[in-house]
């Protein structure tokens, strides 16, 4: 019971911010910090094994803490914490308003739309915190403050995951035409070719829309830029994981999955982190640009996913387990260092009063320590060592290399796999060159950056968050304890010890060592540095301006140019709609109460689905007289 019960203090959290409106997060924050620290206490608890003395599940047919489980929940009770605890720096100038009381309320509740549907063990409980955390995600979106753009996206946003449920819907009932029952545990019949078919396509679909791989990630870059700052956070660091973790929960369900599972995949995985990289090249606008890059690190996840699946359909343990367990460490560092790096944006643009990449410069002075932790995110996201996203990027290679060895079209798929992983890292090296150089160095070129200053709350966010970042690259052989219970979870006679198939112990001492390094020379440049400078030639120009200095679009433009055929806008004409779908637009369309009629209409059907009817009818034949 005591996981139900932080489930409930999760999502009633909000309320004190609801009543006491000049509260700010104080209350909330109490009583949220006390079930984020709980839940994520069972949490480590059941991933190293231990036994405590309270039941962490309601009932096994309804609730259940397995690994899985545990691991997801790991990010969501870490980012459901810190993410509003920077929010209670990021409006801390700014007088009590409605969006305040709207982040504030359904900020826990979307923490415990999450936590419900990770550890739902039935079809209709996973419905219920799917819709919970959709809903909450919305009007996190959508709220009273936010512009009229922001808005739009909001409801983009809710059509898109709306179409998720729906998709949803169908594939539970496929899963009891298979397994004859909605929960959720491992199929030991054996089903048909078309009809696994068919579920792969419904759950790709469905948790590929809100995951955000591409072609299905259209609502992404809007809803993520429009959002709040701590908001963006969330959706981008944990709220798309649960696309990524409906996929994985689903799919290992079923004991032999076919080839065409995995390599379908690394295909989407591939085009994924590829385009969403490409893309956010393309961006000036630094939350809309991170957006993107979360589209690219669902790809890399994808990948692993992908090889992971080929492990278990050609009996490869180290395929298996080194895929899986990087995509799922991916997992984790994703939401670490995308939350920090939406963070610190956040807190340069609060600064600047700018998105937009080239109205930016100048802040390195004015936010050293934001600055210093950006870059640190910035290294990570582009795996360079000694930084986590390295380890979990290096789990993803190892394994795609050892599947070369596999027959001639597998390795011809992993050898893609191992090219888009290198040309993703390349790009994305180039992307975040340009945006840390055109954010933080050269002149400003805005006045407001004259009179800007770090906030003690929203610096110590960053700080956690850079610190895990930085631990986890540090002491890689730390995260096999909490990622070997759910590999073997998943195919028990499968898998192997992490420990056993990858020195992790070798590269902690490597990553440290270039820590060390990397630490010694920036100490040396820090005291070359502190010598006395004078200028050089100048060319003539005594006082240079901000105008004389890169902008992110020039700096970006021969890239932008080599990928011009991606980038390339599709005339208007291929969006008109065929004639019926015009008229359809006519309908009333937009009010809330629709949609939830809408969703209401359909748990009706899901429920009647459960129903005996058979034994409904003999009962009425035979009270007939």
């Amino acid at each position: 019971m005591i996981f139900l019960a932080v489930i409930v203090l999760a999502g009633l959290s909000g309320l004190p911010r609801l009543i006491f409106h000049r509260s700010r997060f104080i209350p909330q924050l109490i009583l949220l910090g006390l079930a984020c620290a709980v839940g994520l206490g069972l949490a480590v608890m059941q991933l190293l094994g231990q036994s405590f003395p309270w039941s962490p599940s309601l009932d096994s047919n309804l609730l259940h803490l397995d690994p899985l489980t545990a691991f997801f929940l790991i990010p969501v009770y870490v980012m459901g914490f810190w993410g509003l605890f920077y929010a209670q720096g990021y409006y801390a100038n700014q007088p009590s308003h409605k969006g305040e009381v709207s982040l504030g309320v359904f900020w826990g509740l979307a923490i415990a739309g999450m936590a419900l549907l990770l550890a739902a063990q039935q079809a209709l409980v996973f419905l219920v915190g799917w819709e919970l955390m959709a809903l909450s995600g919305f009007f996190l979106i959508n709220s009273p403050d936010t512009t009229p753009e922001a808005r739009k996206a909001g409801w983009f946003y809710l059509l898109a995951t709306h179409l998720s449920t729906l998709g949803l819907i169908f594939l539970f009932l496929l899963w009891k035409h298979f397994s004859g029952s909605f929960l959720l545990v491992p199929l030991t019949s054996s089903a048909s070719g078309a009809g696994l078919t068919l579920f792969f396509l419904i759950a790709l679909l469905s948790f590929g829309l809100k995951a955000g791989l591409v072609p299905l990630h259209m609502w992404l870059p809007s809803a993520h830029a429009g959002a709040p700052t701590p908001v963006s956070a969330l959706l981008s660091g944990v709220l798309i994981k649960m696309g990524i973790y409906g996929l994985i929960r689903m799919l290992f369900l079923i004991p032999h999955p076919p080839a065409l599972w995995g390599t379908t995949l690394l295909a989407v995985g591939a085009v994924s982190g590829v385009f969403g990289v490409v893309k956010a090249l393309a961006q000036h606008d630094i939350k809309r640009l991170l957006a993107y890059h979360s589209v690219e690190n669902i790809g890399i996840i994808a990948l692993g996913l992908g090889l992971a699946l080929l492990g278990r359909t050609f009996h490869q343990p180290l395929w298996y387990t080194l895929g899986l367990a990087g995509a799922l460490l991916h997992v984790l560092n994703h939401a670490l260092f995308k939350s920090l790096l939406f963070l610190g944006a956040g807190t340069a643009v609060k600064a600047a009063g700018s998105r937009h990449l080239d109205a930016l410069g100048g802040l390195l002075t004015k936010l050293p320590l934001t600055a210093g932790l950006f870059f640190l995110g910035a290294a990570a996201i582009t795996g360079l060592p000694p930084l986590n996203g390295f380890v979990s990027e290096w789990l993803i290679v190892m394994g795609s290399l050892s599947a070369l060895s596999g027959p001639g079209a597998l390795s011809l798929a992993t050898l893609l796999t191992v090219t888009a992983l290198s040309m993703i890292g390349a790009l994305a090296l180039a992307c975040f060159v340009k945006v840390t150089s055109s954010m933080f160095l050269g002149s400003p070129r805005k006045p407001e950056v004259v009179n800007a200053g770090e906030n003690a709350l929203m610096t110590t966010t960053l700080f956690v968050l850079g610190g895990l970042c930085a631990l986890i690259g540090l002491f890689p052989w730390a995260s096999a304890p909490l990622l070997d219970p759910v590999t073997a979870l998943l195919a028990p006679g499968l898998a192997r010890p992490l420990a056993e198939i990858v020195p992790l112990n070798t590269l902690s001492l490597f990553t440290g060592v270039l820590g060390i390094l990397l630490l010694v020379a920036t100490v040396s440049i820090k005291a070359f540095r502190s010598n006395p400078r004078v200028l050089t030639w100048d060319c003539g120009y005594a006082q240079p301006s901000s105008r004389m200095q890169y902008t992110a679009s020039s700096l970006s433009r021969p890239l932008r140019l080599q990928w011009r055929w991606l980038l390339r806008q599709p005339p208007r004409r291929a969006f008109r709609l065929p004639r019926f779908f015009i008229a359809l637009r006519r309908l009333p369309q937009g009010l809330t109460q629709q949609y939830v009629l809408y969703v209401f209409l359909a748990a009706l059907l899901f429920l009647a689905t459960q129903l005996p009817w058979a034994s409904i009818v003999t009962l009425v034949k035979g009270s007939q007289p």
